[in-house]
Order: C-alpha cells, then structure tokens, then sequence
C-alpha cells in the first residue's frame, strides 16, 4: 500500500501526535483519546508494511506479543456472562492493541526527537500539576468522587497520578545529568515531590523511593561508584531521615500517655452517667487511649445542643460523626461526657463537622502515615475496613480469594469482575457500605480473577516476553519504569480505566520499541 501522504510528512504527523500523547497522558481521556486515533489513522494511511513487519521481525515479534494482552482478552469473552461489561472492558484496554503495533513498527526515534517527546511530557505533566495544586488551594472545584484529599486528582485516580508523577521526577534525575538544563529539571523534580505531598499517596511515595533507588543502582553499575557518590549521598540522606522520621511516628503512635489511668477510672460521669470503659482495646488518638471514659448519652445530648449536624449522622467526610467527635476529644486529653463536649470551642465544633479526627495539627505525610496506622490498628482489634482505603483492599483480596475459586482455571471472562464482585456483594456485605462495595484494587488479581490460571499466564507472557527480547532489565529509564508499574499493578486496577490503560501502554511501549539509543547516552 503506497502511502496517503509523502513519507516524510507521515512521519512529521507521528512525531506530533506522540508529542500530544505524551503531553497529554497526564491531562486526561479527551486529549489521549484525540493522541492515540490519530497515531492509529496515520499510521493506517501511511502504508509501507512491508518494511512494518520486517522492524515486527527484528524485534523478534515483541510488538505483536505485547499487542497480544488485548488478543486474550477478546479470546476470553467467550467466559463473559455480561457481554456488555466484556465489550466495555475492551474498548478501555484499545490501546494495548494499537500502540506497541504502531511505535514498535515505527522507525525508531532520533536523540532531537526524544528530546521532544521528553519534554512534552514533562510540560504536560507540569501543566496537571498546577491544576492539582489550584483545587487543592480550592480556586478549582475538585471532584466529589471521596470527599477527601484524593479528590484534588481531577483526571485520574490519585494513585495512577502519583505513579506518573513519580516517573516524571526520574526522567527529571536523568535531564539532571543529560541537559544543560540542570537547574530547571531540580527545581521541577522539587515542585514534583511537593505535589506527591499533597497528593499523600502512599503508593506514589513507595514507587518514588523504589525507582530512585534502582535508577541510582543502575547508573552506579554501569559508571563506577566515585563517579555517582554525590548522587547517592543525596539519595541516602534523605532516605534515612525518612525512616528515622517514620520510625519516630509509629512509636509515638503505639504510646500511651494515659496507661496508669487505668488503675483509677471513675465509674460516673459528674451528672451520673455511667462511663463505658474498654479496657481491652488499646487503641489511640494523640496517645490517650479511645475506648475508655465513654458518656454517649451526654456526649450525644450536648453535642446535638452545639451543632446542627446530628451526633448518629455524619460529617462532612461521609464518616459517622460520633466515632470522629470520640476520636477528636480523645485527642485532646478530654472524656467523652458533657463536660468534654462543653470543653471543646466552635473551631473544634466546626472541625468535627468537617471530618477532622484530631486536634493536632499534623504536616499532611505524617497526617496520612497517623490515618493508616489508626486503620491497621483498628482492622486488627475489630475487623472492620469500611471507609478505610488501606483496609478495605484487605477485604477485597479476600473476597477476590473466594471469586478465584469459583472459575480457578478459565476465570469469570474478560471484564467479569464487575459482575462477580457486583454478585457477591449481594449476599455478603463485608461490613461495607454501597459505596464502598469496589473490586479488588490489584490489578494482578483481577486479571486472575477475569482470565483464570491459563489465560493469567499467557497474559503475563505478553507483558514479559517483549521486556526479555529487548534487553531493557538494566536500562536506565525502564526498570524504574517497570517497578512504578508494578507497584502500581499491586495497589490498584490500573488497566481498568482509560488513564491507566494510556499510561501503561504508551510509556511502556515507546521505551521498549520507540528509541533508537536505549543507553540515552548522548546530551539532550
């Protein structure tokens, strides 16, 4: 097939519309979409598949392998009991089909080209970032998916975010010794940690920390220690004052300052309720200890008298509010009665109101590291996960645990997770509120779960074979890549909606097949 345009001027198309894709990966479905049907179009028109199969053949078939997770899946409608959700599922996973066929057949690019795409994604992600920041300072209406801080995340899931986000600051640690832009890529690389800050992603600051730590690795193998010592003092010391840090806060988490109360618990309250004390549960808020000096008749009598949010409904967060006005006085040293309610002035009314647990002011890591603490502990002592992000996945690995087992080996069929999930809920609720009935946040698991042993194989396959063929284990860019990836696999669903789909296929698919030089050895 002789091409639509000339040569040249196909070419000039697909590097423009990867620039857009690469711009647009962090800014939403409308401009990825627009990205990845025009590559596609382009690449159709452009004919020459001739010499497409002979780059396939080069690369020993690894584009058409990869393409080959989207041909399993479609082999698995077959298992599918809602049809609609199978072909749904498909329509969000299109880019694991066209894209490793289009970059891996596409000649490679050159160093100004990769500079090009470089920096188009570095602008994009730039450009999210500061939308991130302007709904969290509120001149932006955030979402109102949770009604927490992940809501700042306004075209993706907070953890596919911050998982981009972490990629994009080890590109920056690469312009650092690539570009003469040197101060430029630090000063992004910082504001870039300020934004996972405020995104409070765990997930995004494990993926962080992992992928740094084997970029420095990597470099440091392949260049000599002396010549990377500066780089690994600066990875080093902040590690070690993070864990220090984090260290330092568990412990005082696990303290209790109020233990030899104990031995001396007033059995009424002054006006003569009788106190509920727990002695067995030992969890805490601030280190005083929650489950002891309970008054819930006055405390809910006198709360109802300052506030006109009712002490058996909820807060702001969507959390009952009596568990967060126990959690805020405890906190504060104070007893759960009337005199405690009494105590508190109308910023902690309002507080309560809002959802706030406690009266300390904590910086936002320690806040989320002190939030999951509080969940693991109190997963542990009753076994309950509802409105708990860290917790629920528990929940949801045992449910998937259950699902597994009904269809081992051939799965529930593509997109069938929906459904199992949807089906299961119906019986046993877990202790979940409906809106907190989600699936499995693993994106392993669910894979298992839709495609069963056999189909999860020959799916992990695909994604390994090209990985293999290609020799990208130590590539600098890749296997940081590839761990944020599976970090990523790990903590959420990642292919399951459009952001992930783009941000798996694209990024993986250009450093495997889309670079000429795969040691990126020259300047940029």
């Amino acid at each position: 097939m002789k091409p639509l345009l000339l040569e040249n001027t196909h070419r000039k198309l697909y590097i423009y519309f990867l620039l857009l894709l690469a711009f647009g990966v962090s800014l939403g479905k409308f401009i990825m979409s627009i990205a990845i049907i025009s590559l596609t179009l382009n690449w159709l028109f452009e004919g020459g598949f001739k010499q497409k199969l002979k780059k396939n053949k080069e690369l020993k078939y690894a584009p058409t392998i990869l393409s080959g997770a989207f041909i399993i899946q479609v082999l698995w409608l077959f298992q599918t009991q809602v049809f609609s959700d199978g072909i749904d599922d498909l329509r969000i996973k299109l880019p694991l089909l066209f894209l490793p066929i289009i970059i891996g057949t596409t000649p490679s690019l050159s160093n100004l080209e990769l500079k090009k795409v470089t920096y188009s994604f570095i602008l994009g992600l730039l450009i999210s970032s500061i939308i991130v920041f302007c709904a969290d300072l509120g001149f932006i209406t955030p979402k109102k998916t949770t009604g927490t801080f992940r809501d700042i995340s306004l075209f993706m899931s907070h953890i596919r975010y911050s998982s981009l986000v972490s990629f994009g600051m080890v590109v920056l640690l690469f312009l650092v010794h690539k570009t003469k832009y040197k101060i430029h890529s630090i000063f992004l690389f910082l504001w870039f940690m300020f934004i996972l800050y405020i995104l409070q992603s765990i997930t995004g600051i494990i993926c962080l920390l992992l992928a740094v730590c084997l970029y420095v690795s990597i470099k440091t193998y392949k260049e000599g220690f002396m010549k990377n010592t500066l780089s690994i003092l600066i990875l080093i010391i902040p590690i070690i004052s993070l864990t220090i840090y984090s260290t330092t806060i568990f412990i005082d988490h696990k303290k209790i300052k109020d233990k030899n109360e104990l031995l001396n618990l007033s059995t009424l309250t002054p006006l003569g309720e009788k106190y509920i004390h727990d002695k067995s549960s030992l969890e805490t808020e601030n280190g005083y200890l929650l489950w002891i000096n309970v008054a819930p008749k006055e405390a809910e009598k006198t709360w109802n008298e300052r506030s006109k949010k009712t002490f058996s409904g909820k807060d702001e967060k969507n959390q009952a509010l009596k568990y967060t006005l126990y959690r805020y006085l405890t906190s504060k040293g104070l007893k759960k009665d009337r005199e405690g309610v009494l105590a508190l002035s109308n910023a902690d009314i309002k507080k309560i109101e809002e959802g706030i647990t406690t009266s300390v002011n904590y910086n936002l890591f320690e806040k989320r590291l002190r939030s999951v603490l509080f969940e693991l502990n109190n997963y542990k002592n009753l076994k309950t996960s509802n409105n708990h992000s860290v917790t629920q996945r528990i929940t949801f690995l045992q449910i998937a645990k259950q699902l597994i087992k009904e269809n081992f080996f051939f799965g529930k069929g593509t997109g069938g997770t929906k459904q199992a999930y949807k089906k299961y809920y119906t019986s046993e609720k877990k202790g979940l509120s409906s809106k907190n009935q989600l699936r499995a946040h693993n994106q392993f698991i669910t894979d298992f779960i839709n495609l069963g042993l056999f189909g999860f194989i020959f799916w992990l396959i695909t994604l390994i074979y090209p990985i293999i063929k290609t020799k990208n284990t130590i590539n600098l860019l890749y296997a940081p890549f590839l761990t944020i990836i599976i970090i990523s696999f790990l903590a959420d669903d990642m292919l399951e909606r459009q952001a992930g789909v783009t941000i798996f296929a694209g990024i993986n698919t250009f450093l495997l097949f889309g670079i000429k030089n795969k040691d990126y050895s020259s300047e940029s």
